[in-house]
């Protein structure tokens, strides 16, 4: 049987027809041609020119069908803009129900054109038009997802066109619309950069959330909508009314929680203040929760009955540093406040009065200052704790420690603005009797407790302060200008405060303008643009600093990439080092929620032959990936931690402990071999004083809030928590004051779960289960007593004899070695690895591991409990327990519960009680059991 011989198509006959005059031939050509191009396009690609004017020629017949075929040659060429303009000319012959990669790479290729397009119109650009044909491929695109019920697809594409009426179609006819309202909601905050456009779509939400029919409304992401569109008005009146209905009250509860996790005092208050209702008890309950008064009340008082602060450790840090230095002598004072703060918990600082006192100046200053950190939240003792330094009465009076009891009473009342409040720090200037000192620890309190309040009276107080020209009072009072503007826009300030900045001569003055300044842009992302660019291009290379966090802070948590792009271009040009370092470290607020694009960014930044860039990678991957424990950013601060720059090594020791506060070393092993590095540091004589002093930062870090609290700059719902990030922008001011140490404190969030019922009470009949093992979320073992350190031991003196004698052996033991000799598996290698490898670590363990018997594989947990953020993932509530949540996908926080059987008695969380396993204070510490003896009467006398 002859073999069929397969013959190579060719064109070439074809194409010599379209020689012709015929418009017949022609089009007998070109039908060919249609038939065979994606096999011939090399041949007809050298037409190309024949098939452009036949489908140009508006008296030719088929002029659509010669687009289509010079549509497909210059896809094939992967010339996509020939190829999008040819098929638009190409009428119905283009089919977008075709399923085929042509189809689908041109329409992909079209609706990008159209995104781009559209996105250029809808930011203000009128010289842009949109092709008839092009917007009719688009909307045919629209309804093959309609008719293929491909609901998701057409709301991305429409949202990413700036499509509004597409999305409520899509959202209307999908059949689901509270799911879909959901889901809109959700990639609405992933994939749309312009803050304008992402208003109205959360406009539309809301108008379409409200159409829905009770009981079928989400009012949890209704409300998120509401805050997100600064429209207190319209939560107030969501909240009013589930107030009145007995069965959804409890949801107002809930969401009055997740509102204030947000931390914006102004919204909240706002809140407050247009509630209404017929149910006063209800009212008065939900503004409690608002207020954040029952917040804060159930968190101080979980914190300081579980505080498991070891004190033992701050006795060694207190050994270890001495009096001699007084930046190790701070950094330790600091490490007690934080690690202690929230907990009210001050005997460290009582017990060692003499110890503590030998802080001099702006180094007692911060001491005082420190007591602010530790009773934070503690707001009706605040006066009565600080009365002592601010009236002068307490021990080591001086204007420093009342300039710092007044910052401490900032932080006791961060965020808790009341006109008490205010009138009693405005006071302090009064009573300053103009000492710049004083005024500059009024002027910090001042700005705490007002923040975000965007008081008149508060800032021209601070204002008046700032027109003194003083530099140490100047500079607190610009700190504390931007915080009472925070988030704001507001014109005239930003216009006074520039204008103070060109003309003062105080460097320090203009560097907290500078940093005021991206204050008040919070949050404002292209409203901001015009003032990023204008200081951005500033001479002053201070004001440029300050340009730097006003990108970050303005585009905090959008991933803006615009905003990274221009970060990135002045981390690698500017030719100011703080500049540099400012850009760098703000990479980490506008990607710490997706912290895992960090690494990968920073990576090469890491190598720079600039230190303080190099600083600055440490620092944004702090705040990138705070609290998240990712290994990923391991490799890069363990190099980091060897850099021959104090102050990098300083910045990785940092890092490393905001990256990996409260992880557990059973649950990462690596986080061991970090506080082993920390002690070494710590404990070597000759170490630099900045390393010495990141070490000790470290320490504390790990450790902070009593072992309950963690670093999070997002609410579990998505949204930013607005003091946990100006807390963070703050603390990286210490690069030039040590006091801004102090406002890492506002980061902390307390990692628990409170259960609380219909009366805001937290039962104790509500249980949940963690289902992992209990030692992978335990407190770190408490030091001992007996674990002292051992002395270093003294090298032992050599004879000179000796030595020669032992070199000349040596050698000649090395000569005798043959080349294959391997090294013995007991040698040390030279450069061992700071932080060492998982798998050593776990064999390291697995012979202590093979002496224990099994630990079970879950643990029952009481109400309240220690949760920390990334062990909710494995919380599971009990079927068969009397209280349901009210949010079943809640693991963290505080929520709300259902009860089954409210008839019957309930014990409560006791104000008194206290967790024995606890170093609380006024806690007696157990007496050492006397050895037996006999009791003699005739010696009693």
């Amino acid at each position: 049987m002859p073999t069929a011989v397969l013959r190579s198509q060719s064109a070439l006959g074809i194409l010599s027809l379209m020689q012709e005059n015929n418009v017949r031939i022609q089009t007998y050509a070109l039908n060919k041609l249609a038939l065979v191009v994606d096999q011939t396009w090399p041949e007809i690609s050298n037409h190309l020119d024949l098939l452009d004017a036949l489908s140009s020629d508006e008296s030719f017949p088929e002029r659509q069908l010669a687009a289509f075929v010079a549509s497909k040659v210059f896809y094939h060429l992967q010339e996509y803009e020939y190829s999008v303009r040819l098929a638009l000319e190409a009428g119905p012959r283009f089919d977008i129900m075709e399923r085929s990669q042509y189809v689908d790479t041109v329409i992909s290729k079209c609706i990008d054109f159209y995104i781009k397009k559209r996105v250029q119109i809808s930011e203000g650009d009128n010289s842009v038009q949109i092709d008839q044909k092009l917007e009719d491929i688009v909307n045919k695109m629209f309804e093959r997802c309609f008719s293929d019920a491909e609901w998701d697809q057409a709301i991305g594409l429409a949202l990413e066109a700036r499509r509004l009426d597409v999305v409520e179609k899509a959202i209307l006819q999908s059949g689901n619309i509270e799911e879909k309202l959901d889901y809109t909601y959700k990639i609405s905050e992933d994939i749309i950069d312009n803050k304008e456009f992402r208003l109205a779509v959360l406009n539309l939400l809301v108008k379409l959330y409200e159409q829905q029919g009770e009981g079928k409304v989400n009012y949890f992401n209704l409300t998120k909508c509401q805050f997100f569109l600064r429209a207190p008005e319209a939560a107030a009146k969501v909240l009013s009314n589930l107030l009145d209905i007995d069965s959804e009250y409890l949801k107002a509860y809930q969401i009055a929680f997740d509102l204030v996790d947000t931390e914006n005092q102004s919204f909240l208050n706002d809140v407050v203040g247009l509630l209404s209702g017929s149910n006063n008890s209800r009212i008065n309950a939900l503004s409690a929760i608002l207020r954040n008064e029952v917040p804060r009340k159930l968190s101080l008082q979980f914190l300081k009955k579980n505080n498991h602060t070891d004190m033992l450790m701050l006795k060694h840090l207190m050994e270890d540093v001495g009096t001699k230095n007084s930046i190790t002598h701070g950094a330790c004072v600091w490490a007690n406040g934080i690690m202690n703060s929230l907990t009210t918990n001050d005997s460290f600082l009582r017990e060692n009065l003499n110890w503590v006192a030998k802080a001099t100046n702006w180094n007692r200053f911060s001491a005082t200052a420190s007591i602010g950190m530790i009773h934070m939240g503690n707001c009706k003792d605040a006066e009565e704790i600080l009365n002592p330094y601010i009236n002068g009465t307490g021990p080591q009076a001086s204007p420093y420690s009342t300039s710092g009891a007044y910052y401490a009473y900032g932080l006791i009342n961060a965020n808790q603005y009341t006109p008490e409040k205010a009138e009693f720090l405005t006071n302090g200037f009064r009573n300053s009797g103009n000492n710049e000192n004083i005024q500059h620890g009024v002027g910090l309190g001042l700005g705490l407790v007002s923040m975000a309040t965007n008081n008149d009276n508060v800032y021209r107080e601070l204002k008046n302060v700032l027109y003194s020209d003083s530099a140490v009072a100047g500079e607190a009072a610009a700190l504390g200008m931007g915080l009472v503007r925070l988030g704001t826009a507001n014109e005239e300030s930003i216009s006074e405060m520039i204008t103070y900045a060109n003309d003062t001569s105080h460097e320090k003055i203009i560097r907290a303008l500078a940093l005021g300044l991206s204050l008040i842009m919070y949050e404002k992302e292209e409203t901001a643009d015009g003032l990023i660019e204008q200081l951005s291009l500033s001479k002053d290379g201070i004001l440029r600093y300050g340009g730097m966090f006003t990108i970050g802070l303005a585009y905090a948590g959008t991933g803006n990439n615009f905003a990274i792009k221009k970060l990135l271009h002045f981390a690698v040009s500017d030719v100011i080092d703080d500049v540099r370092r400012a850009a760098v470290i703000n990479l980490g607020f506008l990607l710490f929620k997706t912290p895992e694009r960090l690494p990968e960014i920073l990576d090469l930044l890491s190598e720079s032959y600039n230190p303080h860039t190099r600083y600055g990678v440490a620092m944004a991957l702090a705040i990138g990936c705070a609290g998240t424990g990712m290994l990923q950013t391991l490799p890069i601060l363990t190099k980091l931690a060897r850099d021959n720059t104090a102050f990098v090594r300083q910045g990785a020791l940092i890092a490393m402990s905001i990256i990996f506060i409260q992880i557990a070393d059973t649950f990462e092993p690596k986080v061991a071999k970090i506080n082993k590095l920390y002690a070494k540091i710590i404990g070597t004589k000759h170490e630099e004083v900045l390393a010495k002093m990141g070490a000790i930062l470290g320490t504390g870090i790990l450790n902070a809030g009593g072992r309950n609290t963690t670093i999070t700059l997002q609410t579990r719902s998505g949204n930013n928590k607005m003091a946990s990030i100006i807390g963070l922008a703050l603390f990286t001011h210490h690069w030039y004051w040590y006091p801004c140490l102090h406002f890492l404190a506002l980061s902390l969030s307390p990692t628990s779960l409170h259960g609380l019922n219909k009366d805001l009470k937290v039962p104790k009949g509500f249980t949940f289960r963690s289902n992992m093992r209990a030692s992978e979320f335990k407190y770190p073992d408490f030091l001992k007593e007996e674990e002292k350190k051992t002395k270093e031991k003294v090298e032992t003196a050599v004879l000179s004899t000796t030595a020669k004698k032992q070199i000349k052996d040596k050698r000649k033991a090395e000569n005798e070695k043959m080349d294959v000799d391997t090294p013995k598996p007991d040698e040390k290698k030279e450069d061992t690895p700071i932080i060492e490898d998982e798998e050593e670590k776990k064999e390291d363990n697995k012979e202590e591991e093979d002496n224990n018997e099994p630990e079970p594989m879950f643990e029952d947990k009481k109400n309240p409990s220690r949760v920390q953020i990334h062990q909710e993932k494995f919380i599971a509530f009990l079927e068969d327990n009397r209280y349901k949540p009210l949010l079943p996908e809640r693991q963290g926080g505080f929520i709300i519960l259902e009860d089954s059987t409210p008839d019957v008695e309930e014990e409560f969380y006791d104000d008194e009680e206290i967790d024995l396993d606890a170093p609380n204070p006024g806690l007696e510490e157990e007496l050492e059991v006397p050895e037996p003896f006999d009791f003699d009467p005739a010696l009693e006398d």
